[in-house]
């Protein structure tokens, strides 16, 4: 419940995953409809229709458009995630905005409802009656640039933390770089390349906040790919660790990795003690499936941070194997023991997930008189980019 000074009285409504479903003043009631972690419809308090959001497949948005009665907005979004404008249908443009670092509006044209203003692409859902963003996990004030509730992560572990620690602060009080759509663990980009037949390189380095100063970061990967031959359309049999195939000749890849993280800083030796190798990035790369090869690949991370207080032992006899491109980080394949020591994990913290997905589709026939050309998506909880969707054959597709 929210008192403002003009003595009106917001209330809230939310589910035990932290997701509001319900906004009422004196006059009006909001419903909120979810699709996972997005926003999907807006209803008034009798169930009727307010709007329709339409996102890309995301994680976190990314929204495209609303759909207010027989009326349509399209947002475009700047490098942040911010509305700059609102066009409508026809292309003309009906409302613009612009936002100082901490997402003040400094001035804006148009009337259009849209509660999607600073970093609206990745559902930062602003309300009106009291000038806050909702942000899944919790309400945040652009005015003194602070979340209005702790870091959901700091409760786990407050009293291990030492008395500076400042569980309020919004992204490490740099928000001309970073955003947090889930209030939680996040990365940046580092570095993103990609080249023919699939090749890529996308290095992100992990933002922590004050409260996730000791624990660990523990990521499960999966991919799918499967490489086929120009000459006689035959699918490429794959030698890699951790790898299964099957008929069809998709081959499916899983593990999981986890980095330490003492004092701040994160390591890549996670079990070594004190930890010496600092490693604060994440790679997603791969070659690519050749010269006279086409093919689909789907790379998917999901991650999330947990205090050291809170960090469960691994199951004996895990296998450590060393990733390609990450040096000593440590990681394993993920047998029937890590997942169901996984899913645990995930059960208690996957509402501050951070995930990110590399999407390939590629095809270098040389004999080919209309090539397809190379289309590729990339996201992660932190909105490390976005580059133009496609839609990737269903054998690459991941599962969830």
């Amino acid at each position: 419940e929210v008192r403002l000074p003009s003595s009106q009285v917001v209330t809230m409504v939310y589910q035990p995953d932290g997701l509001r479903v319900r906004k009422a003043t004196a006059t009006d009631t909001t419903k909120f409809v979810w699709d996972r972690d997005n926003y999907l419809v807006d209803t008034d308090g009798s169930d009727a229709t307010l709007a329709v959001y339409t996102n890309e497949p995301q994680q976190y948005g990314s929204l495209v458009s609303q759909r207010r009665g027989s009326t349509s907005s399209f947002s475009h979004f700047d490098a942040l995630g911010s509305a700059r404008n609102l066009t409508a249908s026809n292309g003309a443009t009906s409302d613009t905005y612009l936002f100082d670092a901490f997402g003040n509006l400094v001035t804006s044209s148009g009337s259009t409802v849209n509660p999607f203003r600073f970093v609206g692409q990745l559902g930062y859902y602003f309300d009106l009656e009291t000038g806050k963003s909702n942000v899944r996990q919790r309400p945040y004030d652009p005015v003194i640039a602070r979340w209005l509730t702790v870091d959901p992560l700091g409760l786990v572990n407050l009293f291990g933390l030492d008395g500076n620690v400042d569980l309020y602060m919004y992204v490490g009080n740099n928000p001309g770089n970073f955003v947090d759509p889930s209030g939680a663990l996040s990365q940046k980009t580092e570095s993103h390349e990609s080249k023919t037949c699939g090749h890529y390189f996308w290095k992100t380095k992990w933002l922590l906040n004050e409260s996730e100063k000791d624990g660990y970061i523990i990521q499960r990967v999966s991919l799918r790919q499967k490489i086929i031959r120009c000459s006689d359309k035959k699918p490429i049999r794959l030698t890699s660790v951790c790898s299964v195939s099957d008929i069809r000749g998709v081959y499916v890849t899983s593990y999981v990795e986890i980095w330490r993280v003492v004092g701040g800083k994160v390591y890549g030796d996670a079990f070594t003690d004190p930890p010496r190798i600092e490693f604060d990035l994440d790679f997603f790369t791969w070659d690519g499936g050749g010269d006279n090869t086409w093919g689909c690949q789907n790379k998917h991370g999901v991650a999330m941070f947990v205090p050291a207080k809170s960090f469960a032992a691994l199951p004996t006899g895990i296998t450590k194997y060393k990733v390609p491109n990450a040096g000593d980080l440590w990681a394993a394949c993920a047998d029937s023991k890590v997942i169901k020591w996984w899913n645990a994990v995930y059960a208690k913290y996957k509402e501050s997930r951070s995930e990110k997905i590399q999407e390939r589709r590629w095809r270098c026939c040389p004999c080919d008189t209309e090539p397809e050309g190379e289309e590729h998506t990339i996201e992660d909880g932190a909105k490390a980019a976005l580059i133009k969707s496609a839609k990737v054959k269903s054998d690459c597709t991941i599962k969830d």
